[in-house]
């Protein structure tokens, strides 16, 4: 068992949940379109809040210990990008998380959603392609 394997497993779980919240952005209309995304937006936080807790609690941890000058570099580096971004996301799901909202502002709304989520995606993307794999290597 790989040492990124767990994370992995989220970001899968997670990866689900983005393509369920970009196929609702195609159709906004109506109260159940706005109930339904608040309710994935809901499941979304939560899971995403879970999985950056697990990760900041153990993988960043042993990362930072592992005395590896890249990975220690690269994690640091990680790790602080996600504080910011999160942050970003936090203040979106703030501002988004009522049905009433969505709808009074659904353009808004489109809008500040798919920069979001784009951005998440892609820190998400570049863990799996940079990060873990060498986490991987080295912890081993």
């Amino acid at each position: 068992m790989a040492a990124t394997d767990r994370y992995r497993q989220h970001h899968n779980e997670l990866d689900a949940l983005f393509n369920k919240v970009v196929h609702q952005l195609h159709n906004p209309v109506g109260d159940k379109w706005a109930h339904d995304t608040t309710r994935l937006l809901s499941e979304f936080t939560a899971r995403l809040s879970t999985h950056l807790s697990v990760e900041d609690n153990t993988l960043y941890p042993n990362l930072l210990a592992s005395g590896h000058a890249d990975l220690v570099r690269m994690a640091t580096h990680y790790k602080a990008e996600m504080g910011n971004l999160y942050g970003s996301y936090m203040d979106f799901w703030k501002r988004w998380r009522s049905a009433a909202q969505l709808q009074k502002d659904t353009g808004d709304f489109l809008k500040e959603a798919r920069a979001i989520f784009s951005t998440l995606r892609a820190r998400i993307e570049r863990e799996d392609r940079e990060l873990y794999p060498l986490a991987d290597r080295v912890l081993h």
